[in-house]
C-alpha cells in the first residue's frame, strides 16, 4: 500500500469514529444549551454552536451541500443531525420545521 492509501484508510477510519461518536450524543442540548425561538433574536449564536457542533463530528455536508449523498450511511447521520437541529428549537417551531422537509438541510 503506498502512502496516499494509507492515509485516504487513515481519514477514513477517523470519520467513521467521529460519525460512531454523534451517534452516541443523547443530548444535544449539552452541546448546543441554545433553544431556538421565533420571538427570540439568538438566530446568529444559535447557528454558530450547531455549525461548531457539526463541524466536531464532520458532519457540515448535511446542511451545506446542495444535493445530498443518499447512501444508508449519509441517511443515517442525517437522521442524527435532524434530531439536533429539532431537538434545538422550540416545539412550536420545531413543529413547523419538521413538516417542511425530509433531510436535516432541507
Amino acid at each position: 500500500m503506498d502512502l496516499h492509501s494509507a492515509m485516504l484508510l487513515q481519514e477514513v477510519a477517523a470519520l467513521l469514529n467521529l460519525h460512531a461518536q454523534a451517534v452516541t450524543v443523547n443530548n444535544i442540548r449539552s452541546l448546543v444549551p441554545i433553544i431556538l425561538d421565533v420571538d427570540s433574536s439568538n438566530f446568529g449564536r444559535w447557528r454558530d454552536q450547531i455549525l461548531l457542533t457539526l463541524g466536531k463530528f464532520s458532519l457540515q455536508d448535511h446542511v451545506h451541500l446542495d444535493a445530498p449523498v443518499l447512501s444508508p450511511d449519509w441517511a443515517r447521520m442525517d437522521c442524527v443531525v435532524k434530531s439536533w437541529i429539532l431537538g434545538t428549537l422550540a416545539d412550536d417551531l420545531a413543529e413547523v420545521i419538521s413538516s417542511q422537509g425530509s433531510t436535516a438541510r432541507d
